[in-house]
């Protein structure tokens, strides 16, 4: 199978990210088709090595539409639609799993008429816990940045 943007992706999977995206595909929150499912659950058992005589993209179009002539653009767009939500779970996990950054997101997106109660209540906590964080790296002095512009 030739490299893909979606085969890079997924080589460097490890078992957890393996399962967490299976879990992500099938959210109906964040992906809808059906078709994408099918083609991840296919792909997946072949990952992270990828062998042609078992992947390439006429066998997988055959897999996915099973009754169905091969269609090039049809299964170019179907690898183009898993990536984009691949893209999605690297972003999600990103922001699952940087300190703050969340938080400070969550901060923006209430800072509304009617929220201001709450907006600057949740800022306040928020702004001290950042206090009372040792750890301070760039990521740290790049989100306590954020939220002191959100709030100021």
């Amino acid at each position: 199978m030739e490299n893909s943007k979606l085969i890079e992706y997924i080589r460097a999977f490890n078992p957890e990210d393996i399962r967490l995206f299976t879990d992500f595909v099938k959210s109906p929150y964040f992906n809808k088709d059906k078709t994408v499912i099918k083609l991840w659950d296919i792909l997946k058992r072949y990952a992270p090595f990828f062998e042609e005589r078992f992947v390439n993209k006429e066998k997988m179009f055959a897999r996915v539409f099973p009754k169905t002539p091969y269609q090039f653009q049809k299964i170019n767009k179907l690898y183009h639609k898993l990536a984009l939500v691949l893209e999605d779970y690297y972003a999600q996990r990103n922001f699952e799993t940087k300190p703050y950054l969340k938080e400070s997101t969550f901060l923006e997106s209430i800072r509304k008429p009617g929220l201001e109660r709450q907006f600057f209540r949740y800022s306040d906590k928020l702004i001290k816990r950042m206090e009372e964080d040792e750890q301070r790296d760039s990521h740290y002095y790049y989100m306590r940045y954020f939220v002191e512009h959100t709030v100021f």
